[in-house]
């Protein structure tokens, strides 16, 4: 309060004019002025909420730059507690080389879960890739199926970084590299593939029927089951282990694993069977998408 209480004599009333000169000086400056003073609060707090809005830019690039690195270091996180860590259930493997019984189990699931990991990330990004991008296409015309090849392409990046993981890890683990490992180049083609043909049916289904996607997360945890990640089918009748091929994922990790574990070329049926699975899915991918590829503008 501006109140001089030194009373009404000439000195006080000298005192009191001066403040009011001084408070009115303050009051006609320019926002700033008022913005730093130490008296200021609500100045203060402006100043601090700008000061944080500001900070929030590079705090953002910071963490759209780190969260690559981030999940990254989860997976190997993860795949050195699978190689290192407590012990699995036993799995009915033939015998290569130095690889111990134990290793052998860990690389198997290390395979399994390597390439299961892609095929589910590369699938649920196709499958939401066109949603996402709608207003893209719906004012520019541009290939839709451009969204969903990205998708994969992105997914294809991970999977090399974590394909070179799992590569250091046999090189510290004693399997020997030999050309056959050359051989690995096939089932990634065939499963990017297969992942492209996949992701143009989820997303031409997903624009119009959007409770596909909890569907399709209770299909994958069930296939998941089925693609012996966990598990050798050595224990089922030969009869019941024709029908794991059926599941084409199955298929490409047992290809992985009869590379790099058991150092076998798979017969060329094999090969037929893998190439197979991921033809039909672009096929019937490709028919689906340039069916519904009118209707995409309906639903978005």
């Amino acid at each position: 309060q501006l109140v001089n209480p030194a009373g009404t004599d000439a000195e006080g009333l000298g005192c009191k004019k001066n403040i009011l000169q001084s408070a009115s000086a303050i009051h006609s400056s320019p926002p700033l002025g008022r913005l730093v003073g130490d008296n200021d609060q609500r100045g203060g707090m402006i100043v601090a909420a700008i000061s944080l809005a500001m900070s929030t830019f590079p705090c953002m690039r910071v963490v759209t730059l780190g969260k690559g690195a981030f999940d990254f270091i989860i997976q190997l996180f993860q795949y050195f507690l699978i190689l290192n860590g407590s012990e699995v259930p036993r799995l009915q493997m033939h015998t290569v080389g130095g690889i111990s019984s134990r290793l052998k189990d860990k690389i198997q699931i290390f395979c399994g879960n390597l390439l299961f990991s892609y095929f589910k990330e590369s699938t649920n990004g196709g499958m939401t890739a066109l949603q996402a991008n709608a207003k893209i296409f719906s004012k520019i015309n541009v290939p839709k199926y451009m969204f969903v090849l990205s998708k994969n392409v992105s997914s294809l990046i991970n999977f090399g970084i974590n394909l070179c993981v799992l590569f250091v890890f046999c090189l510290f683990d004693g399997v020997a590299f030999t050309w056959k490992f050359l051989l690995l180049i096939y089932p990634v083609c065939c499963l990017v593939t297969f992942n492209l043909g996949m992701g143009l049916i989820l997303s031409a289904l997903y624009i119009m029927f959007k409770d596909l996607k909890y569907l399709y997360d209770i299909f994958t945890l069930l296939l998941m089951y089925v693609s012996a990640i966990f598990y050798s089918i050595d224990a089922y009748p030969l009869e019941k282990q024709y029908l794991f091929y059926l599941n084409p994922v199955y298929v490409y990790i047992r290809y992985f694993r009869k590379i790099i574990l058991e150092g076998e070329i798979p017969q060329w049926t094999f090969h037929l069977l893998a190439a197979g699975y991921a033809l039909a899915a672009l096929a019937l991918g490709a028919v689906i998408y340039k069916k519904k590829n009118y209707k995409f503008l309906y639903y978005i």
